[in-house]
């Protein structure tokens, strides 16, 4: 589970994409607990380049809890486009203050 050490440090617990491989859309699960958090998603092809970035698909201030959170990728590029067959890299960033936390996984899309 996710976890706020005693320094403050932040945390993910369990991150997975649902499916995997995607089609048309896909799930990123993920579980965080700290407070006031923000988590954003990059997502880039097999050769690095970023094809998708979004800031904040997390951000929520409360005071106690352990949550699972999920955002839907739509298997589309910054301008709207589908992405084509292949391997891509995710990763997912969870910052609060001056502490972060980095989850980087593989998902791959069959059209």
């Amino acid at each position: 589970k996710a976890t706020a050490g005693a320094d403050g440090d932040v945390k993910f617990g369990k991150v997975f994409a649902y499916p995997n491989p995607a089609h048309s859309k896909t799930t990123f699960r993920y579980e965080v607990e700290k407070l006031n958090v923000n988590i954003s998603l990059m997502i880039f092809d097999i050769s690095g380049e970023l094809v998708f970035a979004k800031d904040e698909i997390y951000r929520e201030s409360r005071t106690v809890g352990y949550l699972r959170y999920e955002y839907s990728w739509k298997c589309k590029n910054d301008r709207g486009i589908k992405v084509g067959s292949g391997i891509y890299i995710y990763r997912l960033e969870m910052r609060s203050g001056s502490k972060s936390d980095t989850f980087i996984g593989k998902l791959a899309v069959v059209r």
